[in-house]
C-alpha cells in the first residue's frame, strides 16, 4: 500500500499523489528517526569534529543540517543523551582551550613581528609551534615592553593553558582519598610484617631463603612509608579544605546576591537550543565570577558554576530527552482517547 512520506497517510493501490500534501506517494515509509540533538553548531567542520569525538567515545552519532535551526544538528540515541552531554562539555572545554591557544599565538605574532613565523596556517594543532618556543627561549626579556612581557608571561604558562580541564576534586574529597590510600598501604604493610614474623619464627615456612625474606621486609617498609606519606598529604588537604569550604560558601552567597534574571538579559528573545543556551548562560556566569574572584582555579570555578546552574535553572526542562518523553506520553494519551 502506498504512503505519504509527509503526513504518513495510507492510500489505496493505484493512487500516486497525496490528496492533502500534493506530493508523490511511496511504497514504504522510511524508518522514523528518534535520535535527539546534543548540540546545534553553525560550523560544519566543528560539528564533524564533535561527531568524531562522540564516536571515539563509543557513542553512535549522526550529523545533518537542520533548516529550522540553520545549523548542523549532532544527534545521538535518546538513551545515550546524558552520556553525550557529558562528553560534549568536555569537548567544549577542549575547543575553548584550542581557541585560547590560537589567540595567544596570534597576539605573539602581532606584538613580536619577525621573530615568530607563521605556523603553516594549521589551526587544528593545539601544541605551541616549535618556532614560537624557540623564539621565546632566545628573546632578550629586558628589551621588551610591558605589553610584550605580559604576553610572554602567558606563553610561558601555555603548557597549562593547552591542557584540557579535568574534573575538579575538592580538598575534602582529596583528603578522604589520601586517608583511604594510607589505610590500605598501612594494613598491607602490617600484614606483610606479621607474615614475615611468622616465617622467621617457623610458624609459617612459605619463604625459607634469605633473599625472599629481605624482599618481603623491604616491601613492607616501602608500603609503610607510602602510607605515612599519604597520611601527611591527607592532613594537608584537610587543612586546605577548611579554607576552600569558606571560599565556596562565600562564592555561593555571591551567586545568590549577584546572579539574577537580569544577568541573562542579553539572551532574552533568542531562540537557542538547550545546549547552546546552557553554554551562553555559563559563559555569562563565568565572566561575572572572574571579575569578582579573578584568581580562581578554572576547574574549581566550573564545578561551582555547574552546581549553581543546576539549582538556579532547576525548574526548566533543559534536557530534550525529558521533552521527548513528555511528548511521547501525550501522544499515547491521545491514542488512548
Amino acid at each position: 500500500m502506498p504512503w505519504c512520506p509527509k503526513c504518513k497517510n495510507e492510500y489505496q493501490e493505484g493512487i500516486t499523489v497525496c490528496a492533502d500534501c500534493g506530493i508523490p506517494l511511496v511504497d514504504e515509509l522510511p524508518a522514523e528517526d528518534d535520535s535527539v540533538a546534543v548540540a546545534f553548531i553553525e560550523e560544519e567542520e566543528l560539528a564533524n569534529r564533535l561527531k568524531e569525538y562522540l564516536e571515539f567515545s563509543s557513542i553512535p552519532t549522526t550529523c545533518e543540517y537542520d533548516d529550522e535551526q540553520e545549523a548542523f544538528a549532532v544527534k545521538v540515541e535518546p538513551g545515550r543523551l546524558n552520556e553525550a552531554k557529558t562528553a560534549f562539555h568536555a569537548f567544549y572545554k577542549v575547543e575553548k582551550t584550542r581557541e585560547n591557544g590560537l589567540e595567544l599565538e596570534k597576539k605573539l605574532r602581532d606584538v613580536l613581528p619577525g621573530i615568530i613565523h607563521d605556523h603553516n596556517g594549521d589551526e587544528s594543532d593545539t601544541e605551541m609551534p616549535e618556532d614560537v618556543s624557540e623564539a621565546l627561549e632566545s628573546l632578550d626579556i629586558d628589551s621588551l615592553s610591558d605589553e610584550e612581557k605580559s604576553l610572554l608571561a602567558q606563553a610561558i604558562v601555555s603548557e597549562q593553558v593547552y591542557k584540557p580541564a579535568e574534573v575538579y576534586v575538592t580538598k575534602s574529597d582529596e583528603s578522604k582519598d589520601m586517608f583511604s590510600t594510607a589505610i590500605t598501604f598501612l594494613v598491607f604493610a602490617a600484614t606483610l610484617l606479621v607474615f614475615l614474623v611468622l616465617n622467621l619464627t617457623n610458624v609459617v615456612t612459605v619463604f625459607n631463603n634469605t633473599a625472599s625474606i629481605i624482599t618481603m621486609g623491604a616491601l613492607a617498609v616501602g608500603c609503610c612509608l607510602v602510607g605515612i606519606n599519604a597520611i601527611k598529604r591527607s592532613r594537608k588537604a584537610e587543612i586546605a579544605s577548611h579554607d576552600e569550604e569558606k571560599l565556596t560558601a562565600s562564592i555561593k552567597e555571591w551567586f545568590k546576591s549577584n546572579i539574577t534574571d537580569s544577568t541573562f538579559k542579553e539572551l532574552e528573545g533568542s531562540e537557542l537550543s538547550d545546549e547552546i543556551l546552557y553554554l551562553k548562560r555559563a559563559e555569562i556566569i563565568r565572566r561575572n565570577l572572574n571579575e569578582a574572584y579573578p584568581n580562581l582555579n578554572d576547574d574549581y570555578a566550573d564545578a561551582l558554576i555547574d552546581d549553581f546552574y543546576d539549582e538556579y535553572f532547576s525548574g526548566e526542562s533543559a534536557v530534550p530527552e525529558s521533552e521527548a518523553e513528555t511528548e511521547s506520553t501525550d501522544d499515547e494519551s491521545e491514542a488512548d482517547l
